[in-house]
């Protein structure tokens, strides 16, 4: 019963979170059609425009750098201990989980979950809300990579997620 429970929770987190990446992960949307005058019927939809490109977004590939590192970790330090900040200012802690909805490889996997002290899947966190993961039991891992930074590199507010993820980190 408990885990139909959580993975209900989890789905609905899943639908919530599908939110929080702006339009630039799921493509542009098309334009509304032309309607009638008021009181005449509504008239058809427009044409849906084309897939939109996230190769030059830095809100996206924020997002993908952070799904990158979350694998690796979830990799080089499945005991240890970790302590996730939130943009929130909420705090979660326990051990690498998965990412979800799985396998971990899913380039469009939302959260994070973590595993209390006995494996039992406890807190799933969405990744697009992560501001810092600090591994308290354990020296950073020399081998973990970073994606490549977007080219041309953006400019702005939102270039500052991809700076902050890449700078070195001090543990």
């Amino acid at each position: 019963m408990k885990n139909n429970i959580n993975y209900e929770k989890i789905i609905k987190k899943i639908e919530k979170d599908k939110k929080c990446i702006s339009n630039c992960c799921f493509g542009i949307i098309g334009p509304t059609g032309p309607t009638e005058p008021s009181g005449g019927p509504t008239g058809p939809t427009g044409a849906t425009g084309a897939t939109g490109n996230n190769a030059n977004s830095t809100a996206c590939f924020c997002v993908d750098q952070m799904r990158n590192i979350i694998q690796q970790i979830i990799t080089l330090y499945p005991n240890d201990n970790l302590i996730i900040a939130m943009e929130s200012g909420n705090n979660a802690s326990g051990r690498a989980g998965s990412l979800l909805p799985g396998p971990n490889n899913n380039p469009n996997s939302g959260l994070f979950q973590l595993l209390n002290n006995q494996g039992t899947p406890e807190e799933a966190l969405s990744i697009c809300r992560i501001a810092s993961i600090t591994i308290t039991s354990s020296t950073y891992n020399e081998a973990i990579s970073y994606l490549p930074a977007p080219n041309p590199i953006p400019e702005g507010c939102d270039a500052n997620c991809e700076a902050a993820i890449c700078s070195p980190i001090s543990l």
